[in-house]
């Protein structure tokens, strides 16, 4: 049997349960947020678990999920005013110095109390966290009695507190404390995000640059000095590292970078080209031509290490015209040439451009 101290409870006491009578919706409604409310205490104090040696290795307490060590199981009813009793599920056997399932429960009891005092202070200390602290809150909204008519008591192994209709001000005042004061240190924090250009605007105002980092898509809104920066230099598929001001969703998520101060590039995926042009000259390649790009404030350069045809310059673009004129230029001089008048190594390189180039002319 289950030991007592590993028991939680909900009481319903009041006009709402005279008797032991209370009202089914009512009942299942609290029963359920007190799981909820359990479940997510239960995210704040999983245990730290050891790493693994080898991908072989079965750490039995890796597999013990939140809602796992949470779960609550009926027990018992008492009556008069109607009380419900959960067993936790038994985790000691696996944790040696802690029982995560008791954890979160006084975990959900403690911070219950903390709100009901206001003790803001307390909050900090067991959900150091702001935006973890408003999302378990947010938790505990359904728990709190739905009228003066009645209270709920909830007694979790080693903590209690009781509840009233009028504790639903003390929870909207530290969520509205907290929301503020996550949104002051958030708004003026510095981030350094690292990601792909997925989008250039320079007719914005401000002018935008799309970053995806990771699974996030943002927007980085680019001061003076960096938007003079990236002219002639940025292209779609860039791999940068941007810093400005973060800016957060209510949820905490990262959304836009503000007034971005600095950006460094770090590469670019190779671009593949299937039509050249130089001037009013087209080319009509049979195949991709892979062209590697690098560059930062000393230079960009264009390659094709197939071809061996390399474009230099200050800036991006001007690296870009280097390439296809220098492509040009050997189409005429190496390619146009009678192999009679070339070395053996230009006529390999005759007869590899010959199969890049499907057709050649000027455009129309």
């Amino acid at each position: 049997m289950t030991s007592p101290d590993r028991t939680l409870s909900i009481t319903i006491d009041g006009d709402l349960a005279i008797n032991g009578r209370v009202p089914i919706d009512i009942l299942a409604s609290k029963w359920m947020a007190l799981q909820n409310f359990v479940a997510a205490a239960a995210k704040l104090t999983a245990p730290v678990f050891p790493k693994k040696k080898n991908k072989n290795d079965n750490i039995a307490q890796a597999k013990v999920k939140p809602k796992d060590a949470s779960r609550l199981f009926f027990k018992d009813i008492k009556k008069n005013c109607l009380t419900l009793v959960a067993d936790l599920p038994n985790t000691d056997m696996l944790f040696e110095d802690e029982d995560w399932g008791v954890l979160a429960a006084d975990m959900a009891g403690e911070f219950l109390r903390a709100v009901k005092a206001k003790n803001k202070e307390r909050l900090a200390e067991l959900v150091p966290d702001h935006n973890a602290c408003l999302s378990v809150m947010r938790k505990a909204i359904p728990l709190l009695p739905i009228s003066s008519d009645h209270t709920i008591a909830i007694k979790t192994p080693h903590q209690s507190v009781r509840l009233t209709s009028k504790n639903d001000e003390c929870i909207s005042e530290c969520i509205e404390s907290l929301k503020a004061q996550f949104s002051v240190e958030q708004s003026h924090s510095e981030r350094t995000i690292t990601g792909k250009v997925t989008l250039i605007d320079k007719e914005a105002n401000p002018p935008i640059v799309g970053v995806r980092s990771g699974s996030s898509a943002l927007i980085c809104e680019l001061s003076p000095d960096v938007s003079t920066q990236i002219e002639g230099d940025l292209a779609i598929g860039t791999l940068i590292e941007i810093t400005g001001e973060a800016f957060f969703t209510e949820k905490g998520k990262l959304h836009k970078i503000l007034n971005a101060s600095r950006y460094r590039q770090l590469g670019q995926e190779p671009i593949r080209w299937t039509r050249l042009t130089y001037e009013d000259r087209e080319f009509i390649l049979a195949r991709e031509l892979v062209i590697k790009v690098t560059g930062n404030e000393e230079g960009w350069v264009f390659e094709s290490e197939e071809l061996g045809i390399i474009g230099y310059g200050l800036h991006r673009q001007e690296a870009h015209l280097a390439f296809r004129q220098d492509f040009a230029a050997c189409w005429d001089i190496i390619a146009c040439e009678a192999d009679d008048r070339l070395t053996q190594d230009a006529i390999d390189m005759k007869n590899l451009l010959k199969s890049f180039v499907l057709s050649s002319g000027n455009i129309e």
